[in-house]
C-alpha cells in the first residue's frame, strides 16, 4: 500500500509539472513572437531564379552588346537565370534592418560565359508585422555603394529600387529563425524608372547569429 501510495504521489506531480509546462507553453504560443524578439544579427541566404530583360536589337548585333532593358519593351528578350545570395542583416525592435550580401547569377542553360558576381549589394527594409502569427511583409530598398551602421543605413548609395520590392516572412523558434519568399522584385532600367526583372522564384532563410 505503501509503495502504491508513493507511485500516486510521483504521477500526480508529475502531472502537475506537465500541466504547468503546458500551460506555459500554451501561454508563449499565445502571445506569438513579439517584433522586438526579431531585433538581433543574422545570417542570410536566398536562391531561386529570375529573368533578366536585355535588348534583343543589341545582343545579336555585332559586336554583341549586353545591354538591359525595360521588360515591358518590344524590344526586349528575357534571359533565364539562376541566383544565389549570402550575406547578413541586423534588425531593430522597431522592425527596420540593413544588409549587406552579395549574389551569383549564371545564364541558363549554363555555357562558357561566366555568372554575373554582385558584391557588397544593401537592402534596407521596413516592415509591416503580425505578432500573433509571427508573419509579416517587407518593403526592400536595394543600394549600391554605402554602409549597413547595424539595422540603419548612411544613404551613400545609389538606389537600384525604391520599396517596390517586397518579400513575405515568417518568423519560427521564437524569431530565431525567418523563412521569407520575394513576392516582388524591381531594379531599374534607368536610374529611377522601368525594371530589368521580369520572372522570379526567389525565397530564403535568415538565422539569428
Amino acid at each position: 500500500m505503501k509503495k502504491l501510495l508513493v507511485i500516486l504521489v510521483a504521477i500526480a506531480a508529475s502531472a502537475l509539472v506537465m500541466s504547468q509546462y503546458s500551460g506555459q507553453a500554451a501561454a508563449k504560443g499565445g502571445d506569438g513572437i513579439p517584433l522586438e524578439e526579431l531585433a538581433g544579427n543574422y545570417s542570410t541566404t536566398a536562391q531561386g531564379s529570375l529573368s533578366v530583360c536585355l535588348d534583343k536589337t543589341k545582343l545579336f548585333a555585332t559586336p554583341r552588346v549586353f545591354a538591359v532593358i525595360d521588360c515591358g519593351n518590344a524590344k526586349e528578350i528575357a534571359i533565364p537565370q539562376n541566383y544565389l545570395q549570402a550575406g547578413e542583416v541586423t534588425r531593430d525592435e522597431a522592425g527596420n534592418s540593413c544588409s549587406t550580401f552579395t549574389t551569383v547569377q549564371a545564364s541558363l542553360p549554363v555555357d562558357d560565359t561566366p555568372p554575373f558576381v554582385l558584391v557588397a549589394r544593401h537592402n534596407v527594409a521596413t516592415v509591416t508585422y503580425d505578432a500573433s502569427t509571427g508573419t509579416g511583409d517587407s518593403s526592400v530598398t536595394t543600394y549600391v555603394g554605402g554602409t549597413c551602421n547595424g539595422s540603419t543605413f548612411d544613404k551613400m548609395g545609389v538606389a537600384i529600387a525604391t520599396g517596390t520590392s517586397k518579400s513575405h516572412f515568417v518568423a519560427s523558434g521564437g524569431g530565431r529563425r525567418i523563412d521569407f519568399v520575394v513576392t516582388s522584385l524591381i531594379s531599374y532600367v534607368t536610374d529611377t524608372t522601368g525594371n530589368l526583372i521580369g520572372d522570379f522564384s526567389i525565397s530564403g532563410t535568415q538565422l539569428q547569429q
